[in-house]
């Protein structure tokens, strides 16, 4: 018998954003063309003459990354999230590499009509909008990174999360209590809880990660500096001035390569996951180069 699911723990967290996390939600799905399924929602699908916004999560984690951060742009934009695969409610793979994900994000766009999209990815999502802006550059019309980590060459691999356990845990505390950031950071209980809660889901006999336990890790990311040069003039980079992931030397190569468009905005006192810790500031960095 799977269990109920409790509602997370928000004590303590503002008005604004317990506000923002109840703002309604409309789910649909598209097809890859490999044919597995993805998952997306809107916030504002009635506001179907306004262009589309959307924004892309990190690796293992889900739309809910955005759920206090995208209702904020439903005044100029219609906003999306997508889960990719083997991720949130997406369909699992056999196989999972950039290529894959880019068929996700193209099912996902595909949907929203045949002008060109604004894309925003945090982290590793924002790489694998780098590669679908190389095979897809009509589709997009502006880009936002977000502590995304830029390979050039000579830099080592990245270090990968640990692959989840493939056994559930017996109860809802046990499995929370596994719950970390990677890389490690401060944040608010209420902000964590709430991103635990949606890390997980029930199953008979107890419960386990929202995402495939067999995403893979370890593997170098390739190189796409010659596409975040080609098309800097699109492109816009956010960092934390505290990241362990994207380095202030990181930065600085990523501005020099970025020649022909804006340089990087640095959101203070934030670490990788930026929306987590310094979420308001990073509304105001979004809305003022999505302006």
């Amino acid at each position: 018998m799977t269990p109920p699911q409790p509602a997370p723990d928000l004590s303590g967290a503002p008005a604004w954003f317990v506000d923002a996390v109840a703002r309604p939600q409309t789910a649909s799905r598209s097809t890859t063309s490999d044919g597995f399924s993805i998952h997306s929602v809107c916030w504002n699908p009635e506001d179907s003459h306004k262009p589309p916004l959307m924004f892309v999560h990190g690796y293992r984690a889900s739309t809910h990354a955005w759920d206090f951060i995208a209702p904020w742009f439903c005044e100029h934009f219609r906003v999306h999230a997508l889960d990719l695969g083997g991720m949130g409610e997406s369909d699992h793979r056999p196989e999972y590499c950039l290529d894959t994900f880019c068929r996700d994000i193209d099912a996902a766009v595909s949907t929203l009509g045949d002008d060109p999209v604004t894309l925003v990815g945090h982290s590793f999502g924002g790489v694998a909008l780098l590669a679908y802006l190389q095979q897809h550059p009509q589709r997009v019309k502006h880009l936002v990174l977000i502590d995304s980590y830029i390979a050039f060459p000579g830099d080592e691999a990245t270090s990968s999360p640990r692959k989840g356990r493939p056994t559930p845990y017996p109860d809802y505390d046990a499995i929370l209590a596994r719950y970390v950031l990677l890389p490690p950071q401060p944040s608010d209980p209420w902000v964590f809880n709430f991103m635990a809660h949606h890390a997980i889901r029930p199953v008979a006999g107890g419960w386990t990660w929202r995402f495939d336990v067999n995403l893979p890790g370890g593997k170098p990311l390739p190189e796409y500096t010659p596409v975040l040069a080609r098309y800097s003039d699109h492109i816009d980079y956010i960092s934390g001035e505290h990241s362990a992931l994207v380095t202030p030397d990181k930065v600085r190569q990523i501005a020099a390569l970025m020649a022909g468009g804006r340089k990087p905005v640095v959101i203070p006192n934030s670490y990788h996951h930026v929306m987590l810790d310094q979420p308001l500031a990073l509304v105001a960095a979004l809305r003022a180069l999505l302006a």
